[in-house]
């Protein structure tokens, strides 16, 4: 009877040392809230303060004003709405609602400018979005990187509406021109062309607007531009620059033409570890946000930082 009732006591224990652990898991492991963990993408919000994907570690977002002071975060680990598995990529609709790449969900979530859950976006034709672009008109382009199972490889782009309706996806899984591999990173100029980081295949590839719905990959655009980088792995487009960060420690970003695909220069050589994310605020000033030295840094016209978020403060 000892015997039993022993067994019964450490399944008992067994059971609730379980249950604390899964509990510990879907917290968010923050030490402060300006000490980033693996971070991914920045966007500027309506209101002039910006979002920053905390992603591989942390699972939440961050919010800060224009000059770094800390606002508030939302999310944290797990598989609910509002909670996040490596929130990998940004986007904003113009009435200021924040979409969320939540990858490892494989799912887009949509909250207010507050951090108000209010929708999520999930389905086969979606997949597993990396990456998010909003074109003018609300219209949404995300990347789905696919599984990372080479068993079964699956690449491509989705359009969707501002309310997360499918309108058509595009491209697929390969390495000839037009096809992904490794989708990683999104952007749209002003004329509506969309720009992808190909990070397997190692190159940038431009897709063409034809009409609406309609894009045609420039390959000799995408062959010029790829000549100017190693190793493209993020890429933010305003205007008619391009600049492009390169998955080489120490690598500078390269600036490039929207219309030519040829070099305008590098900025910040030196500087940063792994430039995972960036973005261009409404005063032209360019965000990135480093995963491997957990800091997001704003850059003066000089390419030198101005200011700093990350490992514990303000600086």
């Amino acid at each position: 009877m000892l015997v039993n009732w022993l067994m019964v006591q450490l399944l008992w224990i067994s059971f609730f040392v379980v249950v604390a652990a899964i509990a510990c898991s879907c917290e968010r492991s923050v030490t402060d809230e300006f000490t980033f963990d693996g971070p991914t993408h920045i966007v500027e919000l309506i209101d002039g303060s910006v979002a920053v994907s905390d992603g591989y570690g942390n699972a939440r977002v961050a919010i800060f004003d224009p000059e770094g002071r800390f606002v508030r975060s939302f999310g944290s680990r797990g598989f609910g709405r509002g909670q996040f598995n490596n929130p990998h990529g940004l986007g904003v609709l113009s009435d200021g609602r924040l979409l969320v790449c939540d990858r490892d969900n494989a799912r887009i979530q949509m909250f207010s400018p507050d951090g108000d859950f209010l929708d999520m976006w999930q389905s086969s034709v979606l997949g597993r979005p990396w990456s998010v672009a909003v074109a003018a008109g609300d219209t949404v382009f995300a990347l789905d990187g696919g599984d990372q199972r080479s068993s079964e490889p699956r690449a491509g782009i989705v359009q969707l509406t501002a309310h997360g309706a499918v309108v058509q996806r595009f491209s697929m899984y390969g390495t000839e021109p037009g096809s992904l591999n490794w989708a990683h990173s999104i952007g749209v100029d002003h004329k509506g062309n969309i720009y992808v980081v190909d990070l397997r295949n190692e190159r940038l590839q431009r897709f063409d607007k034809q009409s609406s719905n309609t894009f045609r990959i420039n390959a000799q655009w995408s062959e010029q531009a790829t000549r100017r980088v190693r190793k493209p792995l993020s890429l933010v487009v305003k205007d008619s620059s391009l600049y492009v960060s390169q998955d080489i420690s120490g690598a500078p970003i390269r600036h490039i033409s929207t219309e030519t695909g040829t070099d305008k220069g590098t900025i910040a050589d030196g500087l940063f570890e792994r430039v995972h994310g960036m973005m261009i605020d409404r005063k032209n000033r360019l965000w990135v946000v480093d995963v491997d030295r957990n800091v997001v840094a704003r850059l003066a016209p000089n390419g030198q930082p101005e200011l700093e978020l990350g490992q514990g403060g303000l600086r």
